[in-house]
């Protein structure tokens, strides 16, 4: 059977799951991605699990929203902005959209090692 590893995307800045700082970070980790209101909820604080899949959600959901607003803003935005100004928000809304697809992913994957999911090497 191969090392423990992390899987790819995993964030950089939390350490696996095996780690023993897993468990004292992770909490943290999840509420600096999360709505500024779920920092407030010592419920959520103490239930890792559940935090981690209404984080999961909330990123989802914006992931979901960037989509909407990349769609829409050639139409209503193109009577208001010149082409170039234009082409200069859908570039930065491409790019926060990709950014929030990682960040989603790296939740994911945070949200699987919670329930008990580990990583093997792999020849």
């Amino acid at each position: 059977m191969g090392r423990s590893t992390t899987p790819a995307g995993w964030p950089k800045d939390l350490p696996p799951p095996e780690s023993g700082e897993f468990d004292e970070r992770v909490v943290t980790w999840l509420l600096d991605r999360a709505p500024p209101g779920f920092r407030t909820a010592s419920t959520l604080r103490a239930q890792p699990t559940a935090l981690g899949l209404l984080v999961l959600h909330t990123a989802a959901g914006e992931v979901e929203a960037l989509r909407a607003a990349y769609a829409a803003a050639r139409r209503e935005l193109s009577h208001m902005l010149s082409p170039e100004q234009l082409d200069g928000v859908l570039a930065d809304v491409e790019a926060q959209g990709a950014a929030s697809v990682e960040t989603r992913r790296q939740i994911d994957l945070v949200v699987a090692a919670l329930a008990g999911a580990r990583w093997r090497e792999r020849l």
